[in-house]
C-alpha cells in the first residue's frame, strides 16, 4: 500500500518500511508478535536496570566524581538534559565541552557504561530464558532476511534512486 506525499506514492513506512520488507519480507503474525515481545522485554529490562541497586551505586560514584570536578548532576541524563544547553547549536559552548569532558572521565573512572551494560544484559538474558520461543521466531525471521541479502546486493548493485 502506498500513501501519496507531494503527488508521489510513498510506500507504507516510507523508505525504511520498504527496505525492511525487501530484506525481511512481510512479517507473519507470529513473527510480529515475537518482535513486539522482544521490544517490550528490552524496554522492561532497560527500566529494571535503571532502578537496580548496582546501577544506582555506580551513578552515585559518577555523581561524586562529577562534584569533584565542579559539576552537580544526579545521573548522566541530568547532564544531557541541562536546560543551559542548546542541543541544536552547530558548536557546543565551553561549558558544554567542560561538562562533557568531565562526564566521560567520570564514566570511565567508575566503569558506569560497563556496569549499566552488564546489568541490563542480565535482565535481558533472564527475559529471553523466560520466553524462549518468541525470540527464536525473531531470529528465524531475521536469518531468512540475511539469506536474501546476497541476491539483493546483486539485484541492487547501486544506490537506489530517491522517490
Amino acid at each position: 500500500m502506498t500513501t501519496p506525499v507531494q503527488n508521489k506514492d510513498v510506500p507504507d513506512g516510507g523508505c525504511a518500511g520498504l527496505a525492511e520488507r525487501t530484506v525481511h519480507g512481510d512479517r507473519t503474525a507470529k513473527a510480529q508478535r515475537g518482535y513486539d515481545l522482544v521490544a517490550r522485554l528490552r524496554g522492561e529490562a532497560f527500566d529494571r536496570s535503571r532502578s537496580d541497586p548496582r546501577v544506582a551505586a555506580v551513578n552515585r560514584k559518577r555523581s561524586s566524581c562529577m562534584r569533584g570536578k565542579g559539576f552537580t548532576y544526579r545521573d548522566p541524563d541530568a547532564a544531557i538534559e541541562d536546560p543551559r544547553w542548546n542541543l541544536l547549536s552547530a558548536r557546543p559552548s565551553r561549558a558544554e565541552v567542560a561538562v562533557a569532558t568531565a562526564d566521560i572521565v567520570c564514566k570511565l573512572r567508575t566503569n558506569l557504561l560497563g556496569v549499566n551494560f552488564a546489568v541490563e544484559a542480565e535482565y535481558e538474558n533472564a527475559a529471553i530464558a523466560a520466553h524462549p520461543q518468541e525470540p527464536a521466531e525473531v531470529r528465524t525471521h531475521k536469518a531468512a532476511g540475511t539469506e536474501r541479502l546476497p541476491d539483493l546486493v546483486r539485484r541492487y548493485d547501486r544506490a537506489p534512486r530517491p522517490l
